[in-house]
């Protein structure tokens, strides 16, 4: 455990202090993987209740599944409290003032303007983009800011605006993925994944990139079921679907859907 670990779990400790003494809700901003793992590991010692909530729980989502990556925690209920959580996630909509004329702008290019207005990463959760815009998901408080500040994405001349309620744009889209390999073991699909050597996807597991419904991998061994839900930083977010066959020699031919 590094001192960057022991801050923050101690910051997550007192903010769950926070919420049962006051009896009012508390919340993070938005959270790495690495983070919401550390989060969940801690759930059994914390005096509150503590959930995690994205991209998929903005007032007037539709969304069904889990498809965040960023998410804030939140400590407190509606049981214990009294009173529902007023969520703080918004979403700015950026789209070209000129389409003709917009460049196809990436994760990065959007993220990188973000952070040149002086934006603080834990206050921006998801980008996500579709054609020539985007959907940013931020926390309440810079939303102001943002919408009168956020004129231009690299050479693009963009126009910002905070929109609420459905938002079809931002339904999950998916790659589907489809690998033979000798098991289930979670090593195997990485090296699928990654398009490198197992000793790479074991590399990953080393450097705790890799997060099973949450929960930070360590095991090269670690078995996959039907369902799970996949993160692997730098490379995407994914749903295991399992094995669809298996050959005469045992190996599996097995699918996954990437979040695209």
């Amino acid at each position: 455990m590094n001192s960057n670990q022991d801050f923050f779990k101690k910051r997550i400790a007192d903010l769950a202090a926070q919420a049962d003494m006051q009896h009012i809700y508390t919340n993070t901003r938005f959270l790495t993987p690495e983070e919401q793992s550390i989060v969940l590991s801690l759930k059994q010692e914390l005096p509150v209740p503590v959930r995690l909530i994205g991209r998929n729980d903005y007032p007037g989502s539709s969304e069904s599944g889990d498809s965040s990556i960023r998410k804030i925690a939140v400590f407190g209920s509606a049981k214990d409290f009294g009173y529902e959580f007023d969520n703080p996630i918004r979403i700015i909509h950026i789209k070209p003032k000129a389409e003709k004329f917009a460049e196809q702008l990436s994760h990065r290019d959007y993220l990188g303007s973000l952070m040149g207005l002086g934006i603080e990463r834990e206050l921006t959760g998801d980008i996500v983009i579709r054609g020539k815009e985007a959907w940013v998901f931020v926390i309440d408080q810079i939303v102001p800011f943002l919408c009168d500040e956020l004129t231009q994405v690299r050479h693009t001349t963009v126009f910002s605006e905070e929109v609420m309620g459905e938002v079809p744009e931002l339904s999950p889209e998916f790659q589907s993925m489809n690998f033979n390999v000798a098991s289930e073991r979670i090593d195997l699909l990485l090296s699928c994944i990654t398009g490198s050597t197992r000793e790479a996807g074991k590399k990953l597991l080393r450097e705790e990139k890799v997060f099973v419904n949450g929960m930070t991998v360590f095991s090269a061994g670690f078995k996959l079921h039907e369902g799970d839900v996949i993160v692997v930083r730098g490379f995407g977010k994914y749903i295991y679907d399992g094995v669809v066959s298996t050959s005469r020699k045992g190996r599996c031919n097995l699918t996954l859907r990437k979040y695209v």
